[in-house]
């Protein structure tokens, strides 16, 4: 570990972030909060960010943006759904974060099947068992063709 870390606020703005992720070449930021870390911004994860909010990186981005939104919405509405990363190009879901349930994977799944516009769901969602803290890709990372 590094002695003195470069260190990001839970309230930084992305475009600050992207500034030093690219001026200092690091991989991983940990995420600060009243000078205690609470998290870390990985390289991937501003991937993700820039790939949901820049809005000219595809023309379909309006279509896809809004799909996102009715994704989001319809997980919101399930108090069991975890916070979950959802990226739409094209009218294909690609979801990506942290589930401590297996049954978690289908309703995510089925939720975003069921919105308006998707085509296709990618499942990228990682299980962590909760007693011994392993984490498992999904089983079969299949394309999932939406109804």
């Amino acid at each position: 570990m590094t002695l003195n870390p470069l260190t990001i606020r839970d309230d930084d703005m992305l475009e600050a972030v992207v500034e030093m992720n690219e001026r200092h070449h690091i991989k991983r930021f940990p995420v600060t909060c009243g000078g205690r870390m609470v998290g870390i911004v990985s390289r991937a994860n501003l991937m993700h960010a820039v790939a949901t909010y820049a809005p000219h990186l595809s023309d379909s981005l309006g279509g896809d943006s809004a799909i996102r939104a009715n994704i989001l919405t319809a997980f919101a509405k399930q108090d069991w759904a975890p916070g979950i990363n959802v990226i739409v190009k094209d009218g294909v879901a690609e979801l990506y974060g942290v589930i401590a349930d297996e049954r978690e994977r289908r309703g995510l799944v089925v939720a975003a099947e069921n919105v308006a516009g998707v085509k296709k769901v990618r499942d990228h969602l990682v299980w962590v068992e909760s007693m011994s803290g392993v984490a498992l890709p999904p089983i079969e990372n299949e394309t999932m063709e939406a109804p």
